[in-house]
């Protein structure tokens, strides 16, 4: 983790960026920075909540091929494959949910409790990471997929949000 920027260091660097953008520049990430984010433990499950809905709303089929692509490190990707924004959208949310889980045990921000919570999506990358075998993978996206639909009402439709308790699919 980078040495925390003091309140002076922060706004010389927001200045520079205002600087820049009056000069009609364009100000994007230098793609080699590692950028420290404070993210709270409950905004982990509304990503995923959203890696859910993205799973539950394409076939069976295309998620756990993209699962298979992911867990082998894209070994099985050509460099002239089609863009897929599937593949792109559940890699991207699988990697920040794996952070976010990473840096909380590091951090000793992880709790033991005998309450029944929904950490489906945790078995579901753990099985990812640590278990080889695509008849695993498969049943732990499958578990992980009917933990969550059974707490979206209807159809995936999450467009109407009364319909929702206000709880993310990790809250039972």
């Amino acid at each position: 983790m980078a040495k925390p920027l003091t309140a002076k260091q922060r706004k010389a660097n927001l200045e520079k960026t205002k600087k820049h953008l009056a000069n009609n520049k364009v100000v994007t990430l230098n793609r080699d920075a590692v950028i420290d984010i404070p993210v709270m433990g409950w905004f982990r499950d509304y990503l995923a909540e959203t890696l859910n809905y993205i799973m539950a709303s394409h076939k069976e089929e295309e998620v756990i091929a993209v699962m298979n692509h992911i867990q082998d490190n894209f070994k099985n990707k050509k460099e002239d494959d089609p863009y897929d924004p599937l593949l792109n959208s559940v890699w991207t949310l699988m990697t920040f949910i794996n952070e976010i889980n990473h840096q909380a045990a590091e951090q000793g921000h992880t709790i033991a409790t005998e309450e029944k919570l929904d950490e489906s999506i945790s078995d579901l990358l753990n099985t990812m990471q640590n278990d080889p075998d695509p008849v695993g993978l498969e049943k732990a996206y499958k578990e992980n997929i009917k933990s969550y639909m059974s707490k979206v009402p209807g159809n995936i439709d999450l467009s109407d949000n009364n319909k929702k308790k206000n709880k993310t699919s990790n809250e039972d």
